[in-house]
């Protein structure tokens, strides 16, 4: 992402995004392509996105203490913290897939 960029964005509403250096707005289909340099970069932070929330329902879903839910998961207590916490970009696309399928293949889920 573009240092310049994530500045000048100040406020966002909607598919507005204000830009605090101009006083013109640009629509875009979702944060992901507003913030992003490329749409491929977007499209992989919207997959992200989605893998972190469903992972994230099937721990509360289970009501797994963070230990469980750390075993589930095959991750530390520090990394679970981090994904839990939707840190995204601690995550590669790949990584959140194999946490999700061993949900799926330990809990059928």
């Amino acid at each position: 992402m573009r240092k310049m960029k994530r500045r000048k964005l100040r406020a966002m509403h909607g598919n507005v995004v204000a830009d605090s250096t101009h006083e013109t707005s640009v629509r875009t289909a979702d944060v992901w392509e507003a913030i992003c340099d490329t749409p491929e970069e977007a499209a992989d932070m919207r997959i992200r996105t989605r893998i972190i929330f469903w992972i994230i329902k099937v721990v509360e879903y289970r009501r797994w203490s963070y230990a469980t839910a750390a075993r589930q998961c095959d991750l530390t207590p520090e990394r679970l913290q981090a994904l839990l916490r939707g840190r995204i970009s601690q995550f590669t696309v790949t990584e959140l897939e194999a946490i999700a399928a061993r949900l799926r293949q330990n809990n059928d889920v």
